[in-house]
């Protein structure tokens, strides 16, 4: 079996040829501008394997222009090829609701004619088709699948040409075609990957800042915003790859959303508890809005509001600098609810639902904000303190020292990675380079001291001078939490190595000028504390949020960094010992 894909290098249409990969067989063929091609080539070294199922291999690609008849792809190339493609997957279509009406017309309404030419020329078994659920403009109510063009109103131009698309499918494509209608895509609800910004991500500065700014247990006052639908990419790819080979589903369109409406308040507060910000409580119940004309209802009066010029200028004023585009806020719900009937019934055994997402919203956050967050890029002092420099991370495979490693590109110093695990370190390595930095892979048994002499030498040798050493310190070395002694203890003794007046401060050869800081973090949500019942009961910190406090010490350079649980703690044994140590026993009893 043989596949054409248009859009394989963009978000969905990589994960969808994972999936191909994975569960089908055939020769699987890429259409790609030139201007991508890089992009092919890196895509098909590191997220498939380098697989020779891919076409192109590198040296054959299949280049093409949106923009031109057939997709400007070469005759020649089609008329050897007639007959043999069985899938024509369209994903190159725009999806992005902020881009402009023309940018809009081009690529999505007239690159979707052309593809439907393409697939008409190579005779083409099926045109599978992705749309979106935003062709049901403001229509109220249920849509199901079986619905299109039923007089609602189209009110942007994203609406508009997705719209048009999908029609173009349907009343003009000469082969069988399905379409599939994904509601707000969002990153992979395992890995948490996401390559852009876009639905709720555009709130995410806002809610790093207020976390950073106000404590997690003040509520704030939040309004009904009514409805929203948000998927994860995987449970997308998963059921177009499932409901493109099954049989008897030709013109057929698919709902692949979450059945269950989501309110848009709710949405964000799931995604406030993932990033430890406060929440948003709604005074006014909805089951009295609702009793309410169409017309008033808050969140129409709210949208019909800020789409209007006025609003949406004074906007680009106020949000704008937070990075949130207005045009997005008229978009912020749906009035209309999502039916997946037919969809449901066609994927029945399959195995494939889409998950709830208070079970990855924490994993989606995590990634942006090790990964997507501009703010460490956009820090003028840290990159200047990191300017040219390169950084030793022992632990730079996973959690912490990964997410210090991913930071430290961001601002423009060079990561030298070591760890035990090798594996580990190419992956950190790989995500760093993918976003256009530098890093260097050092495995080292960091508990074999011959092994560490070793990789210290060839660092130096490669690399010079180090002139900061960051110790990784913990806040139970200033709070005694109870059962951790052993852990309690070492990281007594790695904080007393530098602490401590001698050797290591003031005659090691090569010593002058190295400056130690001990970063105290409290408790880092990773999947090393995972299996650790105790752990569930203890407020956390996410990765992210542990590397932004060793930038801050990269920055401010000050002997120790502490937080609020670790001062705390300090200052409880100092005035109230009796007291500490009572507190300190109970918890014993209590957390076993």
């Amino acid at each position: 079996m043989t596949y054409f894909v248009t859009g394989g290098t963009g978000f969905i249409g990589r994960h969808l040829i994972e999936e191909l990969l994975a569960n089908r067989e055939g020769t699987i063929f890429v259409l790609v501008p030139e201007s991508s091609r890089s992009r092919l080539e890196r895509m098909h070294l590191t997220r498939w394997s380098s697989s020779d199922r891919i076409r192109p291999v590198l040296r054959d690609p299949v280049l093409g222009d949106p923009t031109a008849p057939s997709l400007g792809v070469d005759p020649d190339w089609v008329e050897q090829r007639r007959g043999s493609i069985a899938h024509f997957f369209h994903l190159a279509a725009g999806y992005d609701m902020t881009a402009s009406r023309g940018r809009n017309q081009a690529v999505t309404v007239n690159g979707t004619r052309r593809a439907t030419a393409l697939a008409t020329e190579l005779e083409a078994g099926v045109f599978h088709h992705v749309s979106s659920i935003a062709v049901a403009g403001d229509w109220r109510g249920e849509f199901d699948e079986t619905l299109f063009d039923e007089g609602q109103q189209l009110q942007s131009p994203y609406q508009e040409t997705t719209h048009e698309a999908e029609r173009i499918v349907r009343e003009e494509c000469a082969v069988p075609w399905r379409v599939y209608r994904p509601a707000i895509v969002v990153g992979h609800s395992k890995t948490g990957v996401m390559d852009t910004i876009d639905g709720p991500y555009y709130f995410f500065p806002a809610l790093r800042r207020l976390r950073d700014t106000v404590p997690q247990w003040v509520p704030l006052l939040g309004v009904d915003l009514g409805d929203t639908n948000v998927v994860p990419v995987d449970f997308v790819a998963k059921a177009m790859d499932h409901l493109a080979h099954a049989e008897g589903l030709d013109r057929q369109t698919f709902h692949l959303v979450d059945p269950e409406p989501q309110a848009t308040v709710d949405v964000v507060n799931t995604f406030a508890a993932a990033a430890k910000a406060p929440r948003f409580a709604v005074p006014i119940d909805r089951r009295i809005t609702a009793a309410l004309p169409s017309a008033l209802a808050p969140v129409n009066l709210l949208t019909g509001l800020l789409r209007r010029a006025p609003a949406q200028r004074a906007l680009a004023q106020m949000i704008g600098r937070l990075g949130i585009p207005p045009e997005v806020l008229g978009y912020l719900s749906t009035p209309s609810t999502f039916a997946a009937r037919s969809t449901e019934k066609a994927m029945a055994g399959s195995g494939i639902s889409c998950p709830a997402l208070e079970t990855y919203a924490a994993t989606l956050w995590d990634y942006w904000e090790q990964h997507l967050d501009t703010s460490t890029a956009s820090d003028v002092t840290l990159r200047d303190a990191l300017h040219g420099r390169k950084v030793v991370i022992t632990g730079a495979g996973a959690g912490i020292g990964k997410a210090i490693a991913l930071k430290i590109s961001q601002a423009g110093g060079t990561p030298l990675l070591v760890a035990g695990a090798e594996q580990g370190l190419l992956d950190t390595q790989s995500e760093i380079e993918d976003a256009g930095g530098t890093a260097y892979v050092y495995p080292c048994d960091l508990s074999d001291l011959g092994a560490v002499e070793t990789v210290s030498e060839q660092i130096v040798v490669e690399h010079q001078a180090v002139g900061l050493v960051i110790d990784i310190g913990a806040v139970g070395g200033q709070t005694d939490p109870p059962r951790f002694a052993a852990y309690v203890a070492s990281k007594a003794a790695s904080n007393a190595h530098h602490t401590v007046p001698g050797p290591v401060l003031d005659s090691a050869p090569g010593a002058e000028g190295v400056r130690f800081t001990t970063v105290h973090l409290p408790v880092v949500r990773t999947p090393m504390i995972a299996t650790t019942t105790s752990y569930d009961a203890v407020p956390t910190i996410t990765p992210a949020q542990a590397a932004n406090l060793v930038m801050n010490a990269i920055k401010h350079r000050p002997d120790e960094v502490d937080t609020t649980p670790g001062t705390s703690g300090e200052v409880a044994h100092a005035m109230l010992p009796k007291t500490a140590v009572r507190t300190l026993h109970l918890a014993y009893g209590v957390f076993p």
